[in-house]
């Protein structure tokens, strides 16, 4: 997806000095190729070109090039983990973890609590919370984390806003004042809107024998009128739920999280204590230009390649 920026007269600072750049609209597209040819406009749009930064290069990249020797070593295993291969190592954020490493660099003495506060909790590129024995785990024990989606009550308006269309009328009973709606997003990376679709209708259909049990009915069903999959390249992994009229949705909001796929519990390990693993990857280089490697690293990730720098 294309990203355009406008600029009136726009001051574009580089090597903190300050260079005018006239009316013009840019259109970046992802790729290196198209930052070098923005690099070429800059430079011919510029008073001073030879202040031009070059394009960055993309933090893959980077990766590479420290695995060939051209860098110092940066720290990819520490932020991927191996959960995203079936393995039991979750990520970490990535700008958490470098300044994790930094610290250590900075200051040996850096205690275990220090380096484990400065990384946080495990990351998922979704944005799933993440719950469980944190503590365990940063002490390098076998855990169960629980990921869960985001469940957020809000209005038929606001939603529609957010996705740039009207939703259908058809959800809602007609002259309903503020149309209510739970929107599920962030989702465990194991899961979708299409699997946690399925098990919310199959919950909210009235089975045969609802007339007969009618309290478990009513703590196994779900009040749940429409479900729709609104998920879009632009918005990412979206799902409605439309309540009943009637329904309790602060009660409705703590049942969807107790769908699985709302909620996924995996098992977690690391081979050693957090801080430990830190410590550990800086001294595993001596004589290499760690702090050159995590900037261009950092540089390559805040530019909005393949790692999150959030």
């Amino acid at each position: 997806m294309a990203s355009r920026f406008c600029w009136s007269a726009a001051r574009l600072w580089l090597r903190s000095e300050p260079v005018t750049v006239a009316d013009v609209d840019v259109v970046i597209k992802p790729g290196l190729a198209n930052l070098r040819c923005l690099h070429a406009a800059l430079v011919s749009l510029a008073l001073r070109p030879r202040d031009v930064p070059a394009p960055r290069r993309p933090a893959g990249q980077v990766a590479l090039a420290a695995e060939r020797g051209e860098l110092a070593p940066v720290p990819v295993g520490l932020i991927n983990g191996t959960t995203y291969q079936w393995g039991t190592r979750p990520p970490f954020r990535p700008a958490a973890v470098l300044e994790a490493i930094r610290q250590v660099l900075a200051r040996p003495k850096t205690t275990s609590e220090q380096i484990t506060a400065i990384v946080g909790p495990p990351d998922f590129m979704t944005g799933c919370a993440v719950t469980g024995d944190l503590a365990g785990l940063a002490d390098g024990l076998p855990v169960d984390l629980h990921l869960h989606a985001r469940v957020t009550i809000t209005d038929a308006a606001h939603l529609s806003s957010q996705l740039g269309r009207n939703v259908p009328d058809s959800w809602f009973t007609p002259g309903q004042l503020n149309p209510t709606v739970l929107v599920i997003d962030d989702f465990p990376p194991s899961t979708g809107p299409s699997e946690v679709a399925r098990a919310i209708a199959s919950r909210a259909r009235q089975p045969r024998w609802a007339a007969d049990y009618p309290d478990l009915h009513a703590r196994t069903g779900l009040p749940v009128k429409d479900v729709a999959d609104l998920s879009s390249h632009r918005g990412g992994y979206l799902l409605v739920c439309v309540p009943e009229p009637d329904a309790d949705r602060d009660e409705l909001r703590r049942q969807l999280t107790e769908i699985d796929g709302v909620t996924v519990r995996i098992p977690a390990a690391l081979p050693r204590p957090l801080a430990k693993m830190i410590r550990d990857w800086t001294r595993a280089w001596p004589g290499e230009d760690l702090p050159a490697s995590l900037i261009a690293f950092e540089v390559a990730i805040a530019c909005g390649w393949p790692y999150d720098a959030r």
